[in-house]
């Protein structure tokens, strides 16, 4: 599947203006803002900021994209460079673990859609490093990113995309714009495939009509806040559970409260990954 005017909204985040060139002359995206570092990119369906480095700057850029954001649910994708021990220059590899250092919190962006890219842990760091675990990522803006994409969307509409630019054989000192750019343009293909993929999970799963419990149809009273629970479990459990009639499945429900622990259980319980680590 490719993207196009009808697909899912996308909102793409990178750190450098080097990450992004790539993607802006693929999607042909138009610069429609900047404010301070954090520039903005649009075409249609399709937006993309260039936060600047640090988790402070990526999570605000998330805000400013899931502020002018109305289409529910919506696609949030992480796209930028990464340190690795072996991995080869330009290779990509999707985040199926995120470790904060500084705080050392632990999130886990499910991958619910078909791809055909390897997946890998990786650890958000304040400073660039250069000893490397073997097996993980690192990068400087992948927690901030996640933690605050999930205020704007469901948690299997968030991906990080990361591609290698620099190992134990060829260390960060050699990073170059250019190099980067020239890394991006060859990730390109595989970014949009993920990118695809994902759309086409939303449009399949999360369409309004199948995610949506509007409150006037519930058979309790439900605050704004419980209503936006609500709907953001249920836009999970139609992806990992598309069989799922929610109304029948919160019948039995006394208040909302129950509905949104019994939805978070069943959350629980459940597991769907498509990653191609697997």
């Amino acid at each position: 599947m490719s993207l196009t005017t009808s697909s899912p909204r996308v909102n793409f985040v990178t750190a450098l203006p080097s990450e992004a060139a790539p993607l802006v002359e693929h999607y042909q995206l138009a610069r429609r803002a900047r404010h301070g570092r954090l520039t903005v990119y649009s075409r249609d369906n399709i937006q993309l900021a260039v936060a600047g480095i640090g988790k402070t700057a990526v999570a605000t850029a998330v805000g400013v994209l899931g502020a002018t954001t109305t289409d529910l649910p919506t696609a949030f994708i992480n796209v930028g460079i990464a340190g690795h021990a072996g991995a080869a220059l330009g290779s990509c590899f999707l985040v199926d673990k995120i470790v904060d250092d500084a705080s050392q919190q632990t999130a886990y962006p499910p991958i619910a859609y078909p791809n055909k890219l390897p997946s890998s842990p990786l650890c958000t760091v304040a400073t660039p490093q250069t000893n490397y675990r073997d097996g993980w990522l690192y990068d400087m803006e992948g927690s901030a990113f996640f933690d605050a994409a999930k205020q704007f969307t469901t948690l299997e509409c968030i991906c990080l995309i990361k591609v290698i630019s620099d190992n134990r054989h060829s260390p960060i000192a050699k990073i170059t714009k250019n190099k980067i750019t020239e890394l991006m343009k060859d990730a390109v293909a595989n970014v949009n495939e993920v990118t695809s993929s994902l759309a086409s999970l939303i449009e399949t799963h999360l369409t309004p009509s199948r995610t949506t419990l509007p409150p006037d149809q519930l058979p309790w009273r439900v605050t704004a806040t419980q209503s936006i629970q609500l709907n953001r479990l249920a836009s999970r459990l139609c992806v990992l559970s598309p069989e799922t009639d929610l109304m029948a499945f919160i019948e039995d429900c006394g208040t909302a409260k129950q509905a949104i622990s019994k939805l978070s259980e069943t959350l629980a319980s459940l597991a769907l990954d498509f990653s191609a680590s697997q």
